[in-house]
């Protein structure tokens, strides 16, 4: 009689076992935090063709659902008004159970982009974030909890990712995404109901690795192999970063997106805004949970020394401006000349918050004529041209615009029909909030002006309520 090997025996048995048990992806655990009032998609697998019953502790309902022949089963179930008394979610099949404890119920986003997302709390070697200390050994806070997803990538759609939930406290924050955990921080105080983040980000990456691989084709981009270990730079590969840490996401309850991409992609930047937005209505469509936006951070200032950098900064300004359901941080303030990480992410972090409370939870005030609260940075609108003036207006500046008292001098560049420009002066009357004056002795008759147009700049002009104005030109004359 031929024997079954020992091992092959422990393998079978332990499959048995493994068959009867009630399977959850990683991100349905203890410490997650529930997108409120809503009706949020949770899935896993079981034992097929039987009943699986779930039990929410915050109005004991019971839902049930037949898994599927392949094991596999989803259900939706309604989430009450936030609060920051601990739920929990009993599943039960047959004489097998599990529960989720220490759920919070509140505002999740997804952060995802590249490094400047990437770059936690701690900061990276010789590249600290600002005061990241004391942010945080005093981040110790229940309702604010990040799920961090390990970094991977694959040529093949995934069903689960690695990592975990964390609340804040001066010995988990360390790792967080800074921006995201400012982000986190300053919702949940405004807000006052617990937050959650994930944050799936990849250091380098271009934008198209974060595209679905029929959104990917589209555009043309082809996987060039087709095993794993072939794979030469995973960061330019098409779809891997979306297959291995945004595919498994797709259904869980959410707000929104916070991106912060476009150092990788600054090369293709004439192509970019295509890509973005096909690569939010994709995401918005997968998610299938009615409107989700997509809030972007613009690249910061940085000597990249081609000429490219001012140039992407220029088409995500311009996607936040024409692409639905988005908006955008400006960061021509904090930009560093030889660091591309720049060191102040609070600033980015409560930015986007702004961003979110502005346009996400308090829409019925986007009338800045009937309103204190501010959220985004003023934009280019149009120029007119009096003798030797050249007069700038701007949107979202009904406050005015200011230096603060600082210095404009080097930013502001003005050019007749010779297309030669100048260094000019920058003047903001009194009598009008919403515009800039321009001169330069040495242009009569002026017909364009740029502002901040340079790869690296330190951006000195600002709305009234701090929110800096982008690099901008009114020509589009080639470079």
């Amino acid at each position: 009689m031929k024997r079954t090997p020992f091992l092959t025996v422990l393998t079978i048995l332990f499959s048995h076992l493994l068959s009867g048990q009630i399977l959850l992806p990683s991100f349905f655990s203890d410490k997650m935090v529930l997108q409120q009032q809503s009706e949020v998609k949770i899935w896993g697998k079981a034992q097929p063709n039987k009943k699986l019953t779930i039990t929410t502790s915050w109005d004991k309902i019971k839902y049930t659902v037949i898994v599927n022949n392949d094991s596999t089963w989803y259900l939706k179930i309604k989430t009450p008004k936030a609060g920051y008394i601990p739920q929990s979610i009993h599943l039960k099949q047959d004489k097998y159970s599990k529960s989720i404890d220490k759920i919070l119920i509140g505002e999740v986003w997804l952060c995802s982009g590249q490094s400047n997302m990437q770059m936690p709390m701690q900061g990276y070697n010789s590249q600290p974030v600002a005061d990241g200390l004391d942010a945080i050994m005093s981040s110790d806070n229940d309702a604010v909890r990040c799920f961090t997803v390990k970094m991977s990538y694959s040529l093949q759609q995934q069903s689960d990712v690695s990592g975990k939930w964390e609340s804040a406290s001066p010995f988990t924050t360390p790792t967080f995404t800074a921006a995201g955990y400012y982000f986190a921080r300053r919702l949940e105080k405004t807000l006052k109901v617990p937050v959650g983040i994930i944050n799936s980000s990849y250091g380098g990456t271009a934008i198209e690795v974060w595209l679905s691989k029929d959104i990917a084709k589209t555009f043309g981009f082809m996987n060039t192999v087709t095993k794993e270990s072939e794979i030469v730079n995973p960061k330019r590969e098409p779809s891997v970063m979306y297959n291995a840490m945004i595919s498994p996401l797709i259904g869980y309850g959410m707000r929104g997106a916070l991106w912060y991409q476009g150092e990788g992609s600054r090369l293709d930047y004439k192509k970019y805004p295509a890509y973005f937005s096909a690569l939010h209505k994709d995401w918005e469509q997968r998610w299938g949970i009615g409107e989700f936006p997509i809030y972007t951070v613009q690249i910061a200032p940085y000597k990249y020394g081609d000429g490219k950098g001012v140039l992407m900064r220029e088409v995500q300004e311009q996607i936040a401006e024409t692409q639905p359901r988005t908006g955008i941080v400006i960061l021509t303030d904090v930009g560093e000349k030889n660091i591309i990480h720049p060191a102040n992410k609070e600033v980015v972090g409560d930015r986007l918050a702004y961003l979110a409370l502005g346009k996400t939870y308090f829409p019925m005030q986007k009338d800045f004529n009937k309103t204190y609260f501010y959220y985004q940075s003023p934009v280019y609108q149009k120029i007119e041209v009096k003798d030797s003036i050249a007069i700038l207006y701007f949107k979202y500046a009904t406050r005015g615009l200011t230096s603060f008292g600082q210095s404009t001098e080097g930013l502001f560049e003005i050019a007749g029909e010779d297309r030669k420009f100048y260094p000019a002066t920058a003047t903001f009357p009194l009598n009008q909030r919403n515009v800039i004056e321009v001169m330069a002795h040495e242009v009569k008759k002026p017909v364009a002006v740029r502002y901040a147009f340079k790869d690296f700049v330190s951006g000195t002009v600002f709305s009234n309520q701090g929110f800096p104005l982008s690099s901008f030109r009114t020509d589009n004359w080639d470079l």
